[in-house]
């Protein structure tokens, strides 16, 4: 997991990932990363928190209504049940990891 300094999201995303792979019994590493905002924009996600598996995003970009992202900041924006957040939900997390985990599979 990636995520630049100060993003509202960063710290909640990480415990919402530790809570999913802790409730799926998932044997894996859990790398959490924090960068600068200048070194986090270079890296080339789709913004702050990024929760990459295998290197691949587990939230690709989708088109949005507000456009791209501001050159000011690296914060992304989760379209969850409940609105925009600066984090996805778990349900969202569980179902992006499932996902991806049967597509390696495969």
């Amino acid at each position: 997991m990636l995520y630049s300094e100060g993003c509202p999201g960063g710290v909640v995303t990480g415990n919402i990932l530790r809570e999913v792979l802790s409730d799926r019994g998932v044997g894996a590493e859990l790398t959490v990363e924090v960068f600068g905002h200048r070194e986090f924009r270079a890296l080339g996600t789709s913004g702050s928190p990024a929760i990459l598996l295998n290197g691949h995003d587990l939230f690709p970009p989708v088109a949005s209504p507000f456009g791209a992202f501001p050159t000011d900041s690296c914060c992304r924006l989760y379209a969850t049940p409940e609105g925009f957040e600066s984090h996805p939900t778990p349900e969202m997390v569980r179902e992006a990891l499932d996902t991806a985990l049967e597509q390696a599979e495969v």
